[in-house]
């Protein structure tokens, strides 16, 4: 059981595929950056029980929502949340796994409303600046898996990552169209600290048609949805 009544943006399908896709390998921790609700820190406990997992959002109520979501599903020993904005943050520990849905749509315009246009816009930062922190907050052979607009996809080795002079990289992308005739929309992008590695491209098509999830959507957010929300 999830509440979302007081977040600044509530999970959509997207971000479920986002979840359902970000995959780790037994990870014993895990950041979720900028959680909203926790819904994705949530899916990431049903895939990895024994993980503890850290949240991490600015804005207060979400937080709240967070924490009633958490007593609400007695989570109490592996989940956790804390107000912060992300250049401020300061992990006592590195991280095996990072999983972000960051605020990035600069082909729209801003929100009116306050607290929905600081969780939608990077006004104040760069995507690149948020890709070097949670860079060093990586262990080394963790991985960070990140939504993105599909369009910046193709040029996130070349403006995000070398400018930096880490060694982080890109290892897996998926990228999701709406519908097989359409655009491809999304990407997950999955990051590790290592030197060319072989990049795996894949592809995910959500809907047969409208209301309607295709076979492989379908099995992907089973585990997480089930026959409440699957069509």
């Amino acid at each position: 059981m999830i509440t979302q009544e007081n977040v600044s943006l509530p999970v959509t399908t997207d971000a479920c595929i986002f979840g359902a896709l970000s995959q780790f390998h037994e990870p014993k921790n895990i950041l979720d950056v900028g959680c909203g609700s926790g819904l994705l820190m949530f899916m990431m406990h049903q895939k990895y029980p024994m993980a503890q997992i850290l949240g991490l959002e600015r804005h207060p109520e979400s937080v709240q929502t967070v924490r009633q979501n958490i007593q609400l599903n007695d989570t109490h020993n592996q989940l956790s949340v804390i107000q912060s904005d992300w250049w401020q943050f300061e992990p006592e520990q590195s991280f095996d796994a990072i999983i972000c849905n960051p605020p990035f749509f600069s082909n729209q315009l801003p929100s009116q409303e306050t607290v929905k246009r600081n969780a939608r816009h990077t006004e104040n930062y760069l995507l690149s600046e948020l890709l070097v922190h949670l860079s060093k907050w990586l262990n080394p052979k963790g991985r960070i898996s990140m939504l993105i607009p599909y369009e910046k996809a193709d040029t996130i080795q070349q403006n995000w990552l070398e400018p930096s002079q880490n060694d982080l990289n890109i290892k897996k992308y998926h990228s999701i169209r709406a519908f097989k005739d359409t655009q491809p929309y999304l990407s997950v992008v999955h990051f590790e600290q290592s030197k060319n590695p072989q990049i795996e491209e894949m592809e995910l098509i959500i809907y047969e048609k409208q209301g309607q999830f295709t076979p492989a959507s379908k099995e992907l957010l089973y585990p997480f949805l089930q026959d409440r929300a699957l069509k």
